[in-house]
């Protein structure tokens, strides 16, 4: 069982100049818990936060599990690029092997990557997702720092691959305090102040990645046993 009031104020406790929010969700989109204040403005900023994030992850782990990034790099995607001349008299027809992947040349999600961790940029805000595990996804909100040049930025990581679909402009922002949950045994809230002032070209982005990560190692902890309800 989820509890959730010192879960609550676990996440809260990750809170700091560089992060806004923090909400644990289902891919599905259903929120579990979060940084906020029950029944509050942000409480219900957190709910659609969660459906947003949970959409946004599920279409890139889509992409992932489908193998359309795999295939469209693959040498044989590649030799279609290539022109070869033309044989003076017909040969016999050599089938080309397709990426693995079924009889049909489609990729079998088995044998794809999961992903791991998004980072996005958009407009008004970062948008950092890690899976805690496969039911479980830890979401970060940090706020925007600096006036830059609109660019198309993000970053989908899984295991053994990254990748950099384009889809808002790019932030500045300089390292800043995140905190760091500790302890053992019973989920409460517990924390030890930590400084993010060494991350090399991170920025405000960076601070989320070191704070997600950091969360996530205590919640893979803590949550070993728990599953969601299958109709969350």
């Amino acid at each position: 069982m989820l509890k959730t009031k010192p879960l609550n104020a676990l996440l809260s406790q990750s809170l700091s100049e560089h992060v806004s929010s923090v909400i644990l969700f289902t891919p599905s989109g259903n929120l579990l818990a979060s940084s906020a204040a029950p029944n509050s403005a942000d409480a219900k900023k957190a709910r659609v936060h969660a459906a947003l994030a949970a959409n946004i992850w599920t279409q890139y782990e889509r992409v992932a599990t489908d193998g359309l990034l795999q295939t469209a790099l693959s040498p044989a995607s590649q030799d279609d690029h290539i022109s070869t001349p033309t044989p003076t008299k017909p040969g016999p027809m050599i089938p080309r092997t397709p990426p693995a992947g079924n009889a049909n040349g489609k990729a079998v999600p088995g044998h794809q990557d999961h992903i791991r961790t998004l980072a996005m940029e958009l407009t008004e805000f970062n948008l950092h997702i890690q899976a805690v595990s496969p039911r479980i996804l830890l979401g970060m909100i940090g706020r925007r720092h600096g006036n830059g040049e609109p660019s198309s930025s993000s970053s989908q990581h899984s295991e053994g691959s990254d990748h950099d679909p384009g889809i808002g402009p790019s932030s500045r922002g300089g390292a800043g305090p995140s905190s760091r949950p500790s302890g053992s045994g019973n989920l409460g809230p517990t924390s030890a102040a930590s400084s993010a002032t060494g991350i090399g070209g991170g920025g405000a982005m960076g601070v989320l990645k070191v704070t997600s990560q950091t969360l996530v190692d205590y919640l893979q902890k803590e949550l070993k046993y728990f599953e969601p309800p299958e109709d969350l």
